[in-house]
């Protein structure tokens, strides 16, 4: 099979499973009124609160508890632990657990929303406006919410502002205080049902805990039900995002106290973020060893569209579990016993009650953990050690998690949900991170990093680019040699076979490179659109490598293009248009195969509409790889070729000029 043939079909797959994986295009309706009530409530990606019912999940088995029930639910207090100029920890009375975790650096990604556009709004006009957009929506005056609305889109207004004011129809709306609010990105923001939510049969996360002692770097409360003493400490990790927990259970009767089948340790809540338009990383995860065909290590995921189809959620029994988490597109809720230990996971979807940006419902996952466990016997102690992390999905900081002896801790770099070529991913990751310090720049590292790449298989890639340079100077005496074997094809086939062995010419060395890169190239993809690094990450005129660079609004939705004009997916087709441009055809394609190479010449627009919508970060790294691509084909073809072509039949050398 030749080089062209090659690409195009690598093309036309890689084609197909992008549109698998391309952004929703942007909805445009515009609701009547509120969004559907939610039964549990939470936060959405507007900002907006909306209040929690009472439903509970319930644990997998239940047996009557041997505990007195809880007493009437007190006003809970709240309790601040963390890291200064890190984060901050909410931790709250009623369960003893952890409420929410607010994000205190400096960095960008650390931001709820782009700094860099928030700076170019002017505060009173964006308030004013936004007040405008409310009470058009509310008065249903539907041709000014559009003109208002796009008016903000000009404007680049964060989408969660505009939902907000579009959607928000009832009772009160702020728009100065939807301005004045912090800008630091909140974990589980809003939600009632709290991380390391402790639940087993007779106890849930509504009993009260009493605060024990409190100091800098840890805070402990306890509770009893019954003749059931429950301890639970938080102790901080410096200049992590790591949190040591330990969940204490005493049996202070004379009786034994069932505990059910589990205690369940909740992750809490995944919310929605603007870029992961097909939440495909708003899911619940966990590893206990599982592998793939392949042999690599396969986590289980339970994605957010497949519990909705499954009535809601999913749960698998599993035993020697490393880890379980919840997670969004760029942060996580990790949880991992102190050793690999039998338990239950289990996933929840539910409806935020609220309307995203194009009109749709959104929604929240909930994830919990639970671990084996059998009756408490008189006197008995049950202590269950946990490693929590709760931050931003960072392969470093990931790779360093400890347990509370200080032992590293297994297989945690596979909560950043790279897929099928991790191994890729995280090297790649680990040069960029190398290069982020030298240049101090992710869209420079970015450059830097696809530079290496291409010096790394120059060698390769020159050397295809040659044989294929030398198998068009050897097209005269091929189609002789197809003249004059017509009637006896293998005839035909092993004097052409000698023709390129005299001649030093491999027809398949075009095919390597390409699909040695490959791997490589989708390693890079994965890699790129989930980067925490590269959220809110500015790099010339782009303000968010993760997201689409939304140059100018042209204020009409294209299909396939949306709204916005971005330069560098243009560029990207352009510079792939020029490169196919200047690969030649082989001058043993017959008429159907040149047809075939020519109509594969438009590919590059085709993956112009492809990647328009993807993040900028990834169309930077391959309009980068085009260009480089050009620069040694260049070279390629002006480098004169003065060895002469040898004919098979006679061993002789045949003068030909160099093309």
């Amino acid at each position: 099979m030749d080089k062209n043939k090659l690409l195009g079909f690598l093309f036309l797959a890689v084609a197909f499973w992008l549109m698998t994986q391309m952004p929703k295009p942007e909805n445009r309706h515009v609701p009547d009124g509120p969004g559907p009530s939610s039964a549990t409530g939470g936060v959405s990606a507007t900002g907006a609160a909306t209040e929690v019912g009472s439903q509970t999940a319930q644990a997998p088995v239940a047996v009557a508890p041997a505990v007195a029930p809880p007493p009437v639910k007190a006003p809970a207090k709240l309790y601040k632990l963390g890291v200064p100029g890190q984060y901050e920890a909410t931790l709250t009375s009623n369960g003893g657990a952890i409420q929410q975790v607010r994000f205190l650096g400096e960095a960008t990604r650390f931001r709820k929303y782009d700094p860099a556009l928030l700076d170019k709004l002017d505060p009173a006009a964006t308030a004013d406006l936004l007040q405008q957009l409310n009470e058009a929506a509310r008065a249903n005056k539907g041709d000014q919410v559009r003109k208002l609305e796009k008016q903000g889109r000009k404007q680049k207004m964060p989408l969660q502002w505009i939902a907000a004011a579009k959607n928000q129809t009832t009772g009160k709306f702020d728009a100065k205080a939807l301005l004045d609010a912090h800008n630091d990105y909140v974990i589980n923001e809003g939600m009632k049902r709290p991380i390391l939510e402790l639940e087993f049969d007779g106890v849930d996360g509504s009993l009260p805990f009493t605060l024990e002692e409190q100091t800098e770097d840890s805070i402990s409360f306890v509770a009893q039900v019954g003749n059931l003493i429950i301890h639970r400490r938080y102790t901080v990790v410096p200049n992590t995002f790591q949190i040591q927990h330990a969940t204490t259970l005493r049996n202070v009767g004379k009786q034994k106290i069932d505990l059910g089948a589990q205690v369940l340790y909740g992750l809490g809540a995944s919310l929605p973020t603007v870029s992961d338009t097909r939440s495909e990383f708003q899911n619940v995860g966990f590893y206990s060893g599982q592998r793939g065909w392949t042999g690599r290590r396969k986590p289980p995921i339970f994605k957010l569209h497949k519990m909705q189809k499954e009535g809601g959620q999913l749960m698998e029994n599993a035993g020697g579990i490393h880890w379980a988490a919840v997670r969004n597109q760029f942060f996580a809720v990790s949880l991992a016993p102190e050793q690999p230990t039998s338990g239950l996971v289990q996933g929840k979807v539910f409806d935020l009650g609220t309307l995203d940006h194009r009109g749709e419902s959104e929604y929240g996952v909930l994830g919990r953990l639970g671990l084996n466990t059998e009756a408490l016997a008189p006197g008995a102690v049950l202590e269950h050690k946990l490693t929590l992390y709760a931050g931003p999905k960072e392969l470093k900081r990931l790779n360093r998690l400890k347990k509370a002896t200080g032992q590293k801790l297994k297989h945690q770099d596979l909560v950043m949900q790279f897929g099928f070529f991790g191994l890729f991913s995280k090297l790649l990751l680990m040069l960029m991170q190398a290069l982020f310090g030298l240049v101090g720049n992710w869209g420079g590292a970015i450059i830097a990093m696809t530079i290496i790449i291409k010096l790394l298989f120059w060698p390769l890639t020159a050397k295809a680019s040659e044989s294929q340079k030398r198998m068009q100077k050897i097209s005269g005496p091929m189609k002789e040699i197809q003249a004059k074997y017509k009637e006896k094809p293998q005839k035909m086939q092993q004097e052409v076979a000698k023709l390129f062995r005299e001649n030093k010419v491999n027809p398949a060395a075009g095919c390597l490179p390409i699909l040695i890169q490959m791997p490589i190239f989708l390693g890079l993809f994965f890699m790129l659109r989930s980067a925490a690094e590269l959220r809110h990450a500015g790099f010339l005129w782009v303000t968010d490598l993760s997201q689409p660079e939304r140059l100018l609004y042209w204020g009409v939705n294209i299909p396939l293009l949306g709204e916005f004009f971005n330069v560098l997916p243009i560029l990207m087709g352009l510079t792939m248009y020029l490169q196919m441009r200047m690969t030649p055809i082989p001058p043993s394609a017959d008429e159907m195969q040149q047809m075939q190479a020519k109509m594969f010449r438009f590919l590059p627009f085709i993956f112009l509409f492809m990647l328009y919508g993807f993040s900028s970060g990834l169309v930077l790294y391959w309009t980068v790889q085009n260009v480089l691509t050009i620069v040694q084909q260049t070279i390629t073809n002006r480098k004169k070729d003065t060895e002469p072509v040898i004919l098979p039949s006679s061993s002789k050398k045949k003068k030909n000029p160099a093309k």
